[in-house]
């Protein structure tokens, strides 16, 4: 995958996720039409590929929820090509959704908006929340077969 080096990714794996793969890429591409990005690409790991990725390209120790990677910004009238990406540990989701009393879809939707709202630009702060609300809300509306 583009934007994560492929020794940092885990071998395949079953992963218990609110969304399979199908429905993971069609409601990024709802939320991130929303955002005025680009659909970036989308690794779905448990804890362990979400600790080595970290550990690989953050230098921090343990896993995480989320990890956005921005594409660098092409030159004008480049080929389109690498649109960022997203890592989302199904683990932590699982784990986290549970301690926070969050459906876990719901939750799933919350840490794709945070992760979207990174790669279109934004840091922590006040318009980066109000961006995250428009995508959650976005994410929360999409049709029942994309989110179910």
């Amino acid at each position: 995958m583009p934007g994560i080096p492929e020794h940092a990714l885990p071998p395949a794996c079953t992963l218990k996720a609110p969304l399979d793969r199908r429905s993971l890429r069609a409601l990024l591409r709802r939320m991130a039409d929303v955002a005025g990005i680009p659909c970036p690409d989308a690794a779905l790991l448990d804890d362990r590929g979400m600790e080595a990725l970290q550990a690989e390209c953050l230098g921090r120790p343990g896993p995480t929820n989320i990890l956005s990677f921005p594409a660098p910004t092409a030159p004008s009238g480049s080929a389109e090509g690498f649109r960022g990406c997203l890592a989302l540990s199904a683990d932590t989701l699982e784990r986290e959704a549970f301690l926070y009393g969050q459906e876990a879809t719901a939750y799933c939707i919350r840490l794709l908006a945070h992760g979207l709202a990174h790669l279109a630009g934004h840091d922590h702060g006040p318009t980066m929340r109000e961006l995250e609300e428009r995508l959650e809300r976005a994410g929360a509306a999409a049709p029942a077969e994309i989110v179910m």
